[in-house]
């Protein structure tokens, strides 16, 4: 059993070739912006270490510089996604507490409906206007 699919499943098998859409993706445009990021970065590093070379400095000390640069962007990077990443965890805990959450709304009972044995505080000895079968005097 081979790990790959046969090529035949990537093709329009009635046109024999691949099919392609002709309208680039959201993502594809951001990889090229990417990209393009990336190359101007590389090019302006490139600058810089030649321009450290024309000083007088070491190559080595040059390329030490060049990875501690990448190695503090990269942490800057993982820094950025992981705090990010923390903070919508913190907000789907708050909204799944939120959710979780009995917030019973009361009733207030206005004027005649109010009856004192139906509040969940009642005692008879307090109320002493009538008189409750619930509390029977033996």
């Amino acid at each position: 059993m081979t790990a790959f699919l046969p090529v035949e499943t990537f093709m329009d098998r009635e046109a024999g070739t691949m099919t392609i859409s002709e309208e680039p993706t959201r993502f594809s445009k951001y990889g090229e912006w990417l990209g393009g990021r990336c190359r101007s970065y590389l090019r302006a590093e490139k600058l810089v270490a030649a321009g450290l070379l024309n000083r007088g400095i070491p190559k080595a000390i040059a390329t030490l510089l060049r990875w501690s640069v990448r190695i503090v962007i990269a942490l800057l990077a993982i820094f950025l996604a992981l705090s990010i990443a923390l903070i919508l965890v913190l907000a789907l805990v708050v909204a799944k507490s939120m959710e979780r959450s009995t917030f019973m709304k009361e009733d207030w009972a206005i004027g005649e409906q109010y009856h004192e044995r139906d509040d969940p505080f009642y005692d008879p000895i307090n109320n002493s206007q009538s008189v409750d079968p619930r509390f029977d005097d033996d």
